[in-house]
């Protein structure tokens, strides 16, 4: 990420008006800067450094600039409560280009985590590379693998990959597991990353299908295989996939299978799919039992605790029956037009998005390659891409924003006049 540009960078917040945010070693103050045009006068941004000179000069910009939401904050970020806020009051923290000269870099990362509201984010920013002595000493500079172990340390959660698919791995830390993440590289999950992780200890990786930020589209035959290879479990987060990617839970060598309906399903929120293979169903059993869970179900009166020998055993009570019709009505909707012709269609959408993008010379994050993508389409530009989602939604084009770009997600019965409708209004509003 380049901590040159704040606008940008700060779009992947989300800040809204009204919001509290802490700029952490705010230096010129850029970033403070651009956070209090984005939170309002409702809102607060308050600037701590250690440098007494910087905070006047924030203090002198802000006034120029007309900034009434700015308060500066003499402290040392890296001791504990040097922030000089109560803990859980922001919204958002900044954490730009500090780390790499900090003694105590693990203090800055927990005064983050102290200060941040449940929920809360973390932005953090910093040299990746020496970049031929123009930047800091290489053995300064902090990779974004101890960055995230330091966040995560201090119970921050990378958003990059969707927490749906972290909270229960990382909740298993407290039985002793030991959770391993792979590296994004140039936002793809590279499978070597993923075998370099691997040893004799492992027993399951488990990944999203397709990334909910850009799009990217794993190889989940590759990483199928190492999973064969090394004799371990594979375990799919499919909710970016499911409904419109052909999948073979059995020639992929997928042995659990989870997916959302309301997303390409068709389906209202609150039903989804489970899939358990059956060479190891007997393997596992349910965190949470039922009535349902058991053999015999019907026979109120009699209790035992035999397992039913299949999946079915995870289906614990009562079912969302209204929800599961309207999942069946969705997934015979697509088997009836097939998920090849539906896969076809999302991605000829999204060839028109992507040229349409390449005319605005607008910055693409997804893959143009079709085998690294599936129906998101995700790009940026010189905009406020949250802004120009909230001016997008008052001319009903609804569209989304992850990770600081517009995302795109159009289905089957999109049309070309939805793709140019939505660029039409883009223009109108840029």
């Amino acid at each position: 990420m380049d901590f040159a540009a704040p606008i940008q960078n700060i779009a992947q917040l989300g800040l809204r008006e009204g919001m509290q945010v802490a700029d952490l070693g705010a230096g010129s103050g850029h970033y403070t800067l651009a956070a209090a045009k984005r939170v309002g006068e409702s809102g607060r941004v308050y600037a701590i450094e250690v440098q007494k000179e910087l905070l006047a000069r924030i203090k002198g910009l802000a006034k120029a600039e007309h900034l009434n939401n700015v308060e500066v904050i003499w402290g040392d970020v890296e001791e504990s409560g040097g922030v000089k806020l109560d803990g859980g009051t922001v919204d958002a923290v900044i954490i730009s280009n500090i780390l790499f000269q900090a003694e105590n870099k693990t203090g800055i990362i927990e005064e983050a985590g102290r200060i941040l509201k449940s929920g809360g984010k973390a932005l953090v920013i910093d040299w990746i590379d020496s970049y031929n002595g123009m930047g800091p000493p290489v053995d300064s500079i902090i990779s974004s693998g101890e960055a995230r172990r330091l966040c995560e340390d201090a119970g921050l959660i990378f958003e990059k990959e969707f927490p749906a698919n972290l909270y229960t791995w990382l909740d298993l830390k407290r039985l002793g597991v030991e959770v391993r993440q792979a590296q994004l590289i140039n936002g793809r999950v590279q499978t070597a990353e993923i075998e370099k992780l691997i040893d004799k200890n492992t027993r399951l990786p488990s990944i999203s299908s397709v990334q909910f930020t850009n799009g990217y589209r794993a190889d989940l035959e590759s990483i199928g295989k190492i999973c064969k290879n090394n004799n371990i479990l594979f375990s799919e987060d499919a909710i970016q996939s499911l409904g419109i990617v052909p999948i073979d839970v059995k020639a992929l060598g997928i042995d659990f299978l989870a997916a959302d309906g309301h997303k390409w399903m068709l389906s209202p929120e609150g039903t989804g799919i489970l899939y358990c293979s059956s060479k190891v169903v007997n393997d596992v059993r349910p965190v949470l039992l039922g009535w349902k869970s058991i053999v015999n179900e019907g026979e109120y009166e009699k209790i035992n605790l035999e397992l039913k020998p299949n999946a079915l055993k995870f289906e614990e009570g009562s079912l969302n029956v209204l929800g599961i019709f309207a999942l069946g009505a969705g997934l015979d909707l697509l088997l009836e037009i097939g998920i090849e012709k539906v896969c076809s269609r999302i991605q000829y959408l999204g060839d028109l998005i992507i040229d349409e993008v390449k005319k605005r010379n607008f910055i693409l994050k997804t893959p143009v390659c079709k085998n690294e993508r599936a129906g998101i389409i995700s790009f940026y530009g010189s905009f406020d891409s949250s802004l120009l989602k909230d001016s997008l939604y008052s001319k009903n084009v609804i569209i989304n924003v992850r990770d600081g770009a517009l995302r795109a997600a159009p289905h089957f019965y999109n049309t070309e006049d939805d793709i140019g409708a939505l660029f039409k209004n883009i223009d109108e509003i840029l």
